[in-house]
């Protein structure tokens, strides 16, 4: 039987990270072959679209001819739509009709908007772009949506946005609002009425922004389904709405992920105790704290956190400290040592210290190794920030 080829120009590598600019002879042998060399696309512009367009046009002219031929839409997993970096008023590219055929990508898994200003569309553009994008889309194929630097003129708009998409897995970055408006439920009728998410993350934004999507999470997001948690810069101000999140989660939270904004005005770290409760959490069994800061005051909030995990929850399995480290003596300190007591009496299975900061990586290994009791280095980690999925460990 006679292989199928991908149909596949010099067009393609313009499109798709990492590839360079080879023979199509030599691109297509690569691709049949290696299946993530032709994982991700990154659209940056109208004409970025246009060619990819042009692409998967030419390329149905192709199979008609040649039935045998394979489509380069059978690699593709990922779209990265790209806007402007600095977000500047103008209608989104991606705004134009029918440009961009996400539904002719029919093993797309990954979907990126990234640097994208949704704040002088009025509610008819808007929700015409959308049916526009995902009209060909079945619900449930995105698995994982990734949002960075996009501004909204309303929550609800955004709210909009992700019940089109329905992903599992949301990531968030640097969301805004333009207006406060309060929350209300502007979805056509025959979208789903919970989204199916089993895992979020949300970091960095405006003080608002993220205990409107706690808010909005509790609405939404289906308890059954909802197991992983992350918000990763959040200010003191809005542990009572996240806290309400982990009690609506209740016994479904196995991972969470927190840290807390850092700056000279923190606030008291009592409300941590007032507002996070974690009783109902009884599956949790990993725990991530980002410390945002070098200083000592960057870490005030965690021994209270931790003592309440540790002391209530014997499922907690699994502590992962990420901090930015400038220097040796940046352990060597009181808070430090009270929670170096409170894991002698842990029950934990893994300790994971993710590097990050000036300190160079054998600076770190000693510094964590001289913090750490000895009987918990067989348990301890240490990684690469950023390497979490596969990295360098520094310790095994």
């Amino acid at each position: 039987m006679q292989a199928r080829q991908p149909a596949l120009d010099q067009r393609l590598p313009q499109l798709v990270i990492g590839l360079p600019n080879y023979d199509p002879n030599i691109l297509a042998y690569r691709i049949q072959n290696e299946p993530n060399f032709a994982y991700s696309v990154t659209l940056s512009s109208r004409d970025d679209a246009l060619r990819f367009a042009a692409l998967l046009n030419d390329e149905l002219e192709l199979i008609r001819v040649s039935p045998a031929t394979e489509s380069v839409t059978d690699y593709i997993q990922e779209l990265r739509l790209v806007g402007l970096e600095k977000l500047d008023g103008w209608l989104p590219w991606i705004s134009e009709p029918d440009l961009i055929p996400i539904g002719r990508l029919w093993n797309l898994r990954v979907l990126s908007f990234e640097n994208f200003d949704f704040c002088h569309m009025v509610d008819d553009l808007f929700y015409n772009m959308l049916r526009r994008l995902f009209s060909q889309v079945d619900d449930g194929k995105i698995e994982t949506f990734y949002m960075k630097q996009c501004r909204f003129s309303f929550f609800y708009h955004f709210d909009v946005l992700l019940f089109m998409v329905n992903p599992s897995m949301l990531y968030l970055d640097l969301i805004y609002w333009e207006y406060e408006d309060e929350y209300v439920f502007g979805r056509p009728t025959q979208m789903v009425t919970r989204l199916r998410l089993t895992s979020v993350e949300a970091s960095r934004g405006v003080r608002t922004s993220l205990s409107k999507i706690a808010a909005w999470l509790v609405r939404v997001g289906d308890k059954n389904l909802l197991t992983s948690l992350a918000f990763t810069d959040l200010p003191l101000e809005n542990v009572q709405v996240v806290g309400a999140a982990f009690k609506h989660l209740g016994s479904s939270l196995q991972e969470l992920k927190i840290g807390f904004k850092y700056d000279e005005q923190m606030g008291p770290v009592s409300e941590i105790r007032k507002h996070l409760d974690f009783s109902l959490n009884t599956s949790l069994h990993s725990l991530h704290l980002v410390i945002n800061g070098s200083q000592e005051l960057a870490l005030s909030w965690v021994p209270t956190l931790l003592s309440q995990l540790l002391t209530e929850h014997r499922t907690l399995k699994k502590l992962t400290f990420e901090i930015p480290l400038i220097s040796k003596r940046q352990l060597q300190n009181r808070t430090w040592g009270s929670l170096m007591e409170m894991l002698d009496y842990a029950q934990l299975s893994s300790i994971v210290w993710i590097h990050r900061g000036g300190l160079s990586p054998a600076e770190t290994q000693h510094a964590v190794l001289s913090r750490f009791h000895p009987t918990l280095h067989p348990l301890l980690r240490i990684k690469i920030a950023g390497a979490e999925h596969g990295g360098i460990d520094l310790l095994v």
